[in-house]
């Protein structure tokens, strides 16, 4: 009797439907198949209305690695069914073959016992799909092709042979054994579904291969919408199941896959379809091939923890606060600078105190610490390893407890990973290591071997295991003399060649370089986000002084500098378009770091520590030695004043009416595609027209397309090249719209990948043409003296001096002719006969004046004196320096001073029409005077402090 009731409650539980409906949000996300740009989409849809279906979660698989990747899944797959049950979702399971398993089960019988529906008789997905096969098809059996509004309609059959559907998804008839080895045998060892995944009453079990019994669910219940998880997404949960997504598409039902508890099977160090070693290649990166496929050619797809919130583990509901929110960055450092031997290396973190680690961070006032959790040593400060060997002596979980510790107390917590300079990996791999020749301790490790997926996968368990606040890598580069397979599959993929056993010339070298560090940054990242996206990532060596391309600035989510520097600092904040940088080693060096902090930056710095606590003591041994008790009497007291004035650091933006446009491109026409040259030009302008108080905005052209000009009196583009025409277009609008742009040098004359224009990609604006051969007259034009050149730029800045009508100098400059426009000022070359330095061209509202040498600061300043550009703050006393910022969320603008002195400052009201003052740091600033003009602000203030603010509303 009682199984009676069962049953009949669950009859109706399929008629009527699960408790408490409630309302899913799915943000979907779709792939154009043709131009390959991510689509999304907000939908929302009833839970009554949807189901999950989980499909083919078998005890094992033939494969071991897959059975275990399909386990894994397991615990957060029983959250998140837990959490749809209680938001009204039906949970349909789908063990294709052994459902019979389950035919005493009510959950199983309630199906069974469905009444009958007439279900159209469609061609099955593999009969449309198989194009290698030229299947021909009866069609007059079939009572209906599709189902209309599906992505099957307006597809019709060519003759007998239909060829309309999409492609097969990667591997689905070639994946096979994921394990290193290749050596499990396919069999069907499946003899039900795991039972660790949890079946309540009020689910329902199916059999995967049934034509008709989800159907019958669905229009029983009026189901809408079928959210799909499980294995594998290349096979049972796309096409080879009655209960596949492309089968319940043809049947008019919204499918979409749950992608982050979904899995598809490839292989490891082979790749299937091309039946090509790779060391490279992954089960994981199979998964994300596959993925990609589905998004294009399928369904969209969605993230459970964006679907249902409540259902994750505690380390995924954890809410980061990132570097952007952390002024008071430190990091203890226990990385080697020598090859310690195991009695040493035993020792580390063997004394190890969580309790008083946080506490020390506490003491001396910090909002973060970087714990490195992969040392240069290779051994891991985190026992939740599998890829990893945590150090020999470690006590307890040093990564994992000391970070609880550390959130107790408020403090964020940020990860590391080294990815060069692993020196036990380097030990044990060999062929894929490079040493500086007689340095041991700095191994750079070839990024395209297997130690590749070893930083993917230490990445993963962190990010799932710890609740980290961020995560950094360290050491980004590619050695030049690895051959490994992955190399060579890179080259050939590049180059489309055999890789040579020496490099053919410096640009291969170089290009090849650069793109495998390239792939890394990208990969890292996208495993990053795909287990927690909220939590920030950010890279070491990844900012314009080394190899690593800095276009791919958006594959991190934050940029930092290991040496403070306020001209970099601008440029990487500009390039970026992050919420601030973190600038290293600044700590040391208080005058820059308040003008590094007022310009956007975090606080951070490293110190040595010593292995056996973590901490640093008297013991440490490391090139940056400082004093045990200097961290509570100097660090302490400077950080405690940097709390105190984060309201006026945070959120806020430089004021500013000049932009540089950046160009990462620019390198490439430079010998081994060094930055050098480049850099020092755009130092040269920056640094003394920030010194006058306008910090520019640099503009990369990576985002320049979706970053707004207005606001902008000038652009300047020092040497920078490689625009698109879409980019030209822009440049050209904002001058017919009354812009100005100052172009310098041998900008605009080279393609992106460092090809000589034969001309300025702008000339039909400007007022001159390059002569030809311009590379040779740009070396002939250097002369021994500077004659007329006398003042410094900031000198020209502040006294408003306008360009001479001649100059001589000994620095390059590039020579033009002369085709509209006026001449400003000339320069003499080596023969005595004058060619033009400054020419100007009115277009439309606008201007462009071309300055012929990148390398006379001094003359940028006279031009944007004679263009009207002056600085938003200008001190006419001449000793102290300001900046102004405004916040972006308040009509609130803040002025920095930052150094000792008199100040007697007019701000221009275009940039800051405050009309009083709210506050001030110190609080007891005294003997300010202020007058509200109705151009202007004045105001006179003398300071001793090092640092203080006036806040203007």
């Amino acid at each position: 009797m009682k199984k009676q009731i069962l049953l009949l409650f669950l009859l109706l539980s399929v008629l009527f439907g699960n408790t408490q409906p409630g309302q899913l949000t799915l943000k979907l996300e779709r792939i154009d198949p043709i131009t390959s740009k991510p689509q999304f989409v907000t939908e929302q849809v009833a839970g009554n209305k949807t189901a999950i279906i989980v499909m083919d979660m078998w005890d094992k698989h033939w494969c071991k690695s897959w059975t275990a990747r399909d386990i894994a899944m397991i615990p957060q797959i029983n959250r998140v069914l837990a959490e749809a049950r209680r938001r009204g979702v039906q949970v349909i399971f789908s063990p294709s073959v052994v459902a019979d398993f389950y035919k005493d089960y009510p959950q199983r019988k309630a199906v069974t016992n469905l009444p009958e529906y007439r279900e159209f008789i469609y061609p099955s997905v593999e009969e449309l799909q198989d194009l290698e096969d030229k299947r021909q098809l009866d069609t007059k059996k079939y009572t209906r092709k599709y189902f209309a509004g599906t992505i099957y309609e307006a597809r019709d059959f060519p003759g007998a042979t239909y060829k309309g559907y999409p492609p097969f998804p990667p591997f689905a008839k070639t994946g096979g054994c994921e394990c290193a080895e290749r050596d499990c045998k396919e069999a069907t060892v499946w003899t039900r579904q795991n039972k660790d995944v949890l079946i309540e009453a009020g689910d329902l079990i199916t059999e995967g291969n049934n034509r008709s019994e989800l159907v019958r669910i669905c229009k029983a219940r009026g189901f809408t919408h079928l959210l799909y998880m499980g294995g594998a997404g290349n096979m049972c949960l796309t096409v080879s199941r009655e209960n596949s997504t492309m089968n319940m598409m043809n049947r008019g039902l919204k499918c979409v896959y749950l992608e982050d508890l979904m899995i598809s099977i490839s292989g490891r160090g082979f790749n299937p379809d091309t039946k090509m070693n790779d060391p490279g290649f992954t089960p994981e990166k199979g998964d994300s091939l596959v993925l990609v496929h589905l998004k294009k050619y399928v369904a969209p797809a969605a993230k459970t923890y964006e679907v249902f919130p409540d259902a994750q583990d505690e380390v995924m509901r954890y809410v980061p606060k990132g570097p952007a929110d952390c002024f008071r960055q430190i990091c203890f450092d226990i990385n080697e600078k020598e090859v310690y031997p195991d009695s040493i290396l035993n020792t580390f973190f063997s004394a190890q105190d969580p309790v008083a680690y946080a506490a020390f961070c506490k003491k001396i006032n910090l909002d973060a610490a970087l714990l490195l959790a992969v040392p240069q040593a290779g051994y891991a400060t985190y026992r939740k390893t599998i890829v990893n060997t945590p150090y020999p002596g470690m006590k307890g979980d040093f990564f994992g407890e000391t970070l609880q510790e550390l959130h107790k107390l408020g403090i964020s917590g940020f990860g590391y990973i080294g990815i060069g300079w692993i020196m036990k990996y380097a030990k044990e791999h060999p062929e894929y290591a490079e040493h500086t020749e007689g340095d041991k301790a700095h191994p750079l490790i070839c990024l395209n071997s297997p130690y590749r997926e070893r930083v993917m996968e230490a990445s993963r368990e962190i990010l799932k295991n710890y609740p980290i606040d961020g995560l950094r890598y360290d050491i980004l580069d590619q050695p030049s003399s690895c051959r490994c397979d992955g190399c060579k599959n890179l080259y050939r993929e590049m180059f489309h060649e055999a890789m040579p056993a020496e490099w053919l010339d410096w640009q291969h070298r170089e290009k090849f370089r650069i793109e495998s560090i390239r792939q890394i940054v990208k990969d890292l990242y996208a495993v990053c986000k795909s287990i927690k996206p909220t939590v920030p990532v950010w890279q070491n060596w990844f900012s314009g002084q080394d190899a690593a391309d800095i276009s791919d600035a958006n594959f991190v989510d934050m940029s930092y500098i290991e040496f403070a520097d306020p001209f970099r600092e601008l440029l990487l904040n500009g390039v970026f378009q992050k919420r601030g940088i973190i600038t290293g080693r600044v700590i040391e060096n208080q005058k820059m770091a308040w003008e590094c902090l007022a310009l956007g930056g975090r606080c951070y710095s490293y110190f040595a520590s010593v292995g056996k606590t973590g901490l640093p003591d008297s013991d440490t041994s490391f090139d940056r030695i400082v004093p045990v008790d200097w961290f509570e009497k100097e660090l302490a007291p400077f950080y405690a004043q940097v709390k105190m004035v984060e309201p006026y650091l945070a959120n806020t933006s430089p004021v500013t009416n000049i932009s540089i446009l950046y160009s990462e491109s620019t390198r490439y026409h430079y010998d081994q595609y060094n930055r050098d040259d480049y850099m020092n030009i755009l130092r040269g302008i920056t640094e003394p027209i920030l010194q006058s108080g306008n910090p520019v905005r640099f503009i990369s052209n990576v985002n320049f397309s979706s970053t707004s000009l207005d606001g902008f009196k000038a652009i300047i583009i020092p040497e920078s090249s490689g625009f698109s025409e879409d980019q030209l277009a822009i440049i050209k609008g904002y001058v017919q719209k009354g812009g100005q742009i100052l172009v310098t040098g041998d900008a605009l004359c080279y393609t992106a990948d460092g090809h000589r224009l034969p001309d300025f990609a702008l000339q039909d604006l400007m007022g001159v043409s390059l002569k030809p051969a311009p590379e040779l007259i740009k070396q002939a034009g250097i002369i021994p003296v500077d004659t007329l050149i006398q003042a410094t730029a900031l000198e020209v800045i502040r006294n408003g001096r306008l360009p001479a009508k001649l100059y001589t100098s000994d620095r390059p400059f590039t020579a033009v002719t002369i085709k509209k426009g006026q001449t400003i000022s000339f320069i003499t070359n080596p023969a005595g006969e004058q060619q033009p330095l400054v020419q100007v061209n009115k277009i439309g509202k606008g201007a462009v004046y071309y300055l012929a040498s990148s390398n006379m600061p001094e003359l940028t300043a006279a031009v944007l004196n004679h263009a009207g550009v002056t600085s938003p703050v200008k001190n006419n006393n001449g000793t102290g320096f300001a900046i102004l910022t405004r916040k972006n969320d308040a009509p609130e603008w803040i002025l920095h001073l930052v150094s000792k002195g008199q100040y007697s400052l007019v701000i221009n009201k275009k940039f800051c029409p405050a009309t009083k003052i709210s506050a001030t740091y110190p609080a007891d600033l005294k003997n300010i005077d202020v007058q509200y003009g109705k151009d202007s602000i004045r105001i006179n203030v003398s300071t001793g402090n090092t640092y203080s603010t006036i806040v203007l509303r």
